[in-house]
């Protein structure tokens, strides 16, 4: 049974739409590589193009399985998202989505641009000497691999396009964020991947779940300290990689002992060993050379990166869990690029890993970035061929945003 918006609203079970048929997908809960969570807030919902988006064609190939033999017929995907569905085929034929000699190359320029500085300082921190370059270095290795992982999260370097491939991706961020940063692969992608497909949906979008410390909007209560919120955010987000940390082992600890998915269990057990190993060689470094070096590395990458994630979406337009916006249009309308000061955009899509580049990526999140660069200029016309806004500021303005937003919401109530 469906409402008027099409939605599914009975009452045995969940059920995902997808390319006009209703699934039923209880029995996805245990065994979905994404988790149970975005199950349960697609139900009812068309899931045609947010599924495209982020699947590889295997996975999209097993799902249209499910869906040819259901017998639930619900309203196909939206004009809009089918409008998506076409470009994104485009862009299939135009082999944008394949891992080329170009993409590789990129790759290993970008893998040594995190492990290089990384093993530099860890040397340094075992002979305990040049506690700057260890600090400096690494810092910058915490950063950088924030971005080099999050490629490897969206499952770009899948050549075959397939499961097997889209494991391998998820082993290798495991690895690379859990040493090097020390947020696991289960807490990031729980968190980000989410967003990807419910972005800025209060309630629904973890990424954006900044409450009781931040209130954007006069829906919540606000607390006494919330008058403050435009002054003290800049100074709280340089706390960002202690944040992260800390909530990486409570996703971890959690999912080992109440999750019953099979996949985020598997993810949490990997992220013991990973982030566990990041604890122990902090704990080296602070027994060599004491807190001041390890904490500052902590709070110079963690600023770094927080400056550039709460550039992108906290300041755009939050959404309830009942719009109706296709996929495309919710994504213009609650992403943000970065672009540079003086015309020099290209110089922070190498510093952001083209995350600078964010209604592009959000559109696209398994496009190599070799060509998400490349259909940039195009997306840009297509914006303003159907009337949609392609905002975007520098990275100082983008932060001013957030705290305009923020003040605004203590002046409003």
């Amino acid at each position: 049974m469906c409402n008027r918006d099409g939605r599914n609203t009975s009452k045995d079970g969940l059920y995902i739409h997808f390319e006009g048929k209703g699934i039923r997908v209880n029995d996805w809960l245990k065994f979905h590589p994404g988790g149970g969570k975005v199950l349960k807030i697609f139900n009812g919902r068309d899931v045609t193009a947010q599924f495209h988006a982020t699947h590889s064609k295997e996975a999209v190939a097993l799902i249209r399985t499910r869906a040819n033999a259901s017998k639930m017929t619900v309203p196909g995907p939206s004009k809009e998202d089918q409008m998506y569905l076409n470009l994104r085929q485009k862009y299939e034929r135009l082999g944008y989505f394949s891992v080329d000699r170009w993409v590789i190359l990129e790759n290993i320029l970008k893998n040594l641009a995190v492990l290089i500085p990384w093993f530099i300082a860890v040397i340094c921190i075992f002979q305990n000497s040049y506690p700057w370059i260890a600090t400096l270095f690494w810092s910058w290795s915490m950063y950088f691999q924030g971005w080099v992982g999050h490629d490897y999260s969206h499952h770009q370097w899948a050549p075959s396009n397939n499961i097997k491939d889209t494991r391998i991706c998820d082993s290798w961020c495991g690895i690379m964020s859990g040493v090097i940063r020390g947020n696991g692969v289960l807490w990031w992608k729980r968190r980000h991947n989410t967003h990807h497909v419910v972005t800025n949906e209060v309630g629904n979008d973890p990424d954006i779940k900044t409450s009781p410390l931040f209130i954007f909007f006069n829906k919540l209560e606000l607390h006494w300290f919330n008058r403050f919120q435009h002054i003290y955010y800049l100074p709280t987000l340089t706390t960002l990689n202690f944040y992260w940390h800390f909530e990486t082992w409570q996703t971890t600890i959690t999912h080992l002992l109440h999750n019953k998915n099979i996949r985020e269990r598997e993810l949490a057990t990997f992220d013991v060993y990973t982030v566990g190993l990041f604890d122990l060689l902090f704990a080296f470094w602070v027994y060599q050379q004491g807190w001041f070096y390890p904490m500052f590395c902590l709070w110079l990458s963690g600023t770094g990166t927080a400056m550039v994630v709460f550039a992108t979406h906290y300041a755009e337009e939050r959404l309830s869990k009942e719009h109706n916006l296709g996929f495309i249009e919710q994504t213009f309308r609650t992403s943000r690029n970065i672009k540079g000061f003086f015309g020099e955009s290209w110089v922070w899509n190498y510093l952001t890993n083209n995350l600078s580049l964010q209604k592009e990526h959000h559109l696209f999140p398994r496009m190599p970035n070799v060509y998400l660069r490349k259909i940039s200029p195009e997306i840009r016309e297509f914006a303003n061929e159907n009337g949609l806004e392609y905002t975007e500021d520098n990275i100082c303005q983008c932060a001013m945003n957030a705290i305009i937003e923020l003040k605004k919401a203590v002046m409003d109530m």
